[in-house]
């Protein structure tokens, strides 16, 4: 049995991982992808405290490295179903086989909603992006396009960039054109729009099959918690995008992860 499982091989399922194993806790972490989820696919990170610039590949490898060098266990499967015992210990059932844990913690993030536009997955991190907050001021005083409706974003947006042509409900954009990276966005009317960037901001869920039943989420699917990354379940906890918060940034996913480490232990402990 182990003390601790966390789901997800982000920010906060890596650094509760860190936290949990120093904190003396037998842990295993599980993700269906190879560590780094979205972080991989960010061109350039520029807000992350200690590095002045990264990579989000190189920054996700670090912290892979980071769990390798601690001996930290982990398995690539994907987690489809979790059952919480009379006793309390809980079940994690993946597609490689069933895991009994006496505690938990779902970092398992969040999934942005794709436009569907042609060629959108070939440019993400190479001039698609999903965050105004993470990337707009790697597009300082150039031009970007900006597909979705909301007002706060779009003035952030303006506030950084040369300009920003917004694709709403009453245009349709239909290709994503560049060679290695964007250089421009084709309308359904023919029209190319110019750009060195685009932004799809048509939001985001964190909707899965293994949490739905649980009576832990909100209608999104994001996990609701306390203070202490808690859910209303003892001895299951959550961090990172997959809970309900005002700022998703990878910064904060590693705080939470640090967060939900912490508060399990102790509640081990009592």
């Amino acid at each position: 049995m182990y003390d601790c499982i966390i789901i997800g091989m982000g920010s906060a399922g890596m650094s509760a991982g860190i936290y949990s194993k120093r904190l003396g806790m037998n842990t295993l972490l599980i993700d269906e992808v190879m560590p780094g989820n979205n972080i991989s696919h960010i061109k350039n990170i520029e807000n992350y405290l200690g590095f002045k610039s990264i990579s989000g590949s190189d920054l996700a490898y670090n912290m892979f490295d980071h769990i390798n060098s601690m001996d930290i266990q982990y398995k690539i499967a994907r987690v489809e179903n979790l059952i919480i015992n009379d006793d309390k210990t809980i079940n994690v059932i993946t597609s490689k086989g069933e895991f009994l844990t006496r505690g938990l913690i779902i970092c398992s993030g969040k999934k942005f909603i794709k436009s569907g536009i042609l060629n959108e997955d070939k440019y993400i991190g190479k001039g698609v992006s999903y965050c105004t907050i993470c990337d707009a001021p790697l597009y300082k005083d150039k031009d970007v396009v900006f597909i979705g409706n909301d007002e706060d974003e779009i003035k952030y947006l303006n506030n950084i960039c040369k300009s920003v042509y917004v694709i709403d409900s009453s245009l349709k954009a239909v290709e994503f054109l560049g060679d290695e990276y964007l250089t421009g966005v084709k309308l359904s009317s023919g029209e190319i729009i110019s750009c060195d960037g685009a932004f799809v901001c048509l939001g985001s869920n964190a909707s899965y099959n293994f949490i739905r039943n649980l009576g832990i989420t909100n209608d999104k699917g994001y996990v609701l918690v306390d203070k202490n990354m808690k859910t209303n379940i003892d001895y299951v906890y959550a961090a990172g995008d997959v809970i309900d918060k005002s700022l998703y940034q990878i910064i904060t996913a590693a705080s939470d992860g640090a967060i939900a480490a912490t508060s399990l232990s102790r509640e081990l402990n009592k």
